[in-house]
């Protein structure tokens, strides 16, 4: 056995002896798991191995990278195109079987539906119930169709089988709103009287409507037309625009017509008077178009009252060839007087529209004004400042240069050129603290960079008269006077009207 075992070995002796222990389990006879030749090679497998995995995983990162980038350009493409159409995911609206309509979120059909149920049980009676099972089918929509909250409300409300009896209220014959009780069609007109006649109330206060105010008790009103006490005075005061003239007064200006009459800016003065520029200058007198907010229904107060009125001096003018034309000196002073009015007043939402003396008992008696008023020709205009011509009139750095600069002392002081009334008195951007004068004329001039301004706007100044002192404010290089004349509203060279 031995020595057969023996001669067995010497012929395997070119076998490795890990390979020659036995290529089958001698017990199970079944194959054992071939090991690698040597360490090595081992090592290598392992790597190829390795890289083998990482390519395929690339390869599959790779696939999904590019598909999920295909699909996002996609969708964005797609997102685009709906964007640019105007259309995005929103819903159809089926209620009762019928389409209602389209919306954007279904929140609008659930917020319509309360408000559909608060006007069932304020009108109908607090015991009536109301509900809506809407249904709603996912779709593209364009967003110009999706309806509001009001728009279903009100289809809901225009829908509801409830008769009631209503009291319908009419301006002039036509139909404004409903409530429901003549009570309350009385006690509106009654509120609203008093809320928007816009003076104080007193016992002799008699307040009544421009327009015919009427209610009758009606059933073919639904409950769509109905209207709380609250909201019908509110219906009432609604506003209606129309153009009306407008006269300019002391102290107006452009903005604050627009202001006083409820108009966005000055813009849309302008727009209604073409013959208006923007920026244009108005004069005591001018008529402009404006339009102005007018309610549905106007309160017309009339009340007696007793008021204390001056009575303005008579003026005496003495010529006097010493004094420049428009300009005058006082000999004695005028005194007002004063009277004591009981008149009847009757005013339009607040605003007066006639005014009717009952009695008048004079007080005191007014004292007349003795003037010496000036006959002497004065130059068209006079130096502003003193100081020398630092810049002139026309194309400079890059852009047009609208006046003249005069360079002098700091606070010096800067005249009016001619007589006028002063339509801008603040701080300008660009010209720091500036002055404008309108001389009545067709004539503007206007003193920029000041230091101080010593006129306002609305006062009267005589040529020569000091109305600012001279400085560097604004965008300004240094001490001067920036000097400018407009004609008609043109700019014009001033070294054509005054010399340096």
């Amino acid at each position: 056995m031995a020595e057969n075992r023996d001669r067995r070995d010497e012929n395997n002796e070119s076998v490795p002896t890990e390979f020659g222990k036995a290529i089958f389990d001698r017990e199970t006879e079944k194959p054992r798991s071939r090991r690698r030749i040597s360490d090595r090679a081992f090592m290598v497998d392992e790597k190829s191995l390795y890289m083998h995995n990482v390519k395929g995983l690339w390869k599959t990162f790779r696939h999904y990278i590019v598909s999920g980038a295909i699909a996002i350009i996609f969708l964005i493409i797609v997102s685009a195109f709906f964007s640019a159409k105007n259309y995005t995911l929103g819903y159809e609206v089926i209620i009762d079987g019928s389409l209602v309509g389209y919306i954007d979120d279904t929140k609008v059909v659930e917020d319509a539906i309360e408000e559909a149920e608060k006007a069932v049980k304020t009108f109908v009676g607090e015991d009536e119930t109301y509900t809506k099972n809407p249904e709603y089918v996912r779709r593209l929509v364009d967003r110009d169709e999706c309806m509001t909250k009001e728009d279903v409300s009100k289809y809901l409300l225009d829908n509801l089988d409830y008769i009631v009896s209503s009291y319908g209220i009419y301006i002039d014959g036509e139909f404004v709103t409903a409530v429901t009780s003549e009570k309350i069609a009385k006690k509106v007109r009654e509120e609203y009287l008093i809320r928007y006649s816009g003076v104080e109330i007193t016992d002799d206060t008699v307040l009544e409507t421009k327009e015919k105010y009427t209610y009758s008790l009606d059933y073919d009103h639904g409950i769509n037309t109905l209207s709380t006490f609250e909201e019908a005075i509110s219906i009432l005061a609604g506003t209606d625009r129309e153009l009306e003239k407008y006269t300019v007064v002391a102290g107006d200006t452009l903005s604050g017509i627009a202001e006083k009459f409820g108009m966005r800016s000055s813009v849309e003065i302008v727009a209604l008077n073409p013959n208006l520029a923007s920026g244009a200058v108005i004069h005591i007198g001018d008529q402009i178009i404006i339009e102005k907010a007018v309610p549905l229904l106007s309160v017309i107060a009339t009340k007696t009252v007793e008021y204390e009125e001056a009575v303005p001096f008579e003026i005496e003018k003495q010529d006097d060839p010493n004094i420049y034309q428009g300009e005058y000196s006082i000999v004695s002073k005028g005194i007002e007087g004063k009277v004591k009015n009981l008149a009847t007043i009757k005013t339009e939402n607040g605003i007066e529209i006639s005014r009717n003396i009952l009695s008048s008992e004079v007080l005191s008696e007014p004292v007349k004004e003795v003037r010496r008023v000036g006959t002497k020709v004065p130059p068209q205009f006079l130096r502003p400042a003193s100081g020398y011509l630092s810049s002139r009139y026309g194309y400079r750095w890059g852009r047009n240069h609208n006046g003249i600069d005069i360079a002098g002392s700091y606070g010096s002081a800067i005249k009016a050129a001619a007589a006028g009334t002063v339509t801008y008195s603040g701080w300008m951007s660009g010209y720091g603290y500036y002055v404008v004068i309108d001389h009545g004329n067709g004539f503007q001039t206007a003193y920029g960079h000041n230091s101080q301004n010593i006129v306002s706007k609305g006062q009267r100044v005589s040529q020569g008269q000091t109305i600012a002192k001279m400085g560097s404010t604004g965008r300004s290089t240094g001490t001067h006077l920036h000097f400018e004349i407009k004609k008609n509203g043109v700019y014009q060279n001033p070294l054509g009207y005054v010399s340096y």
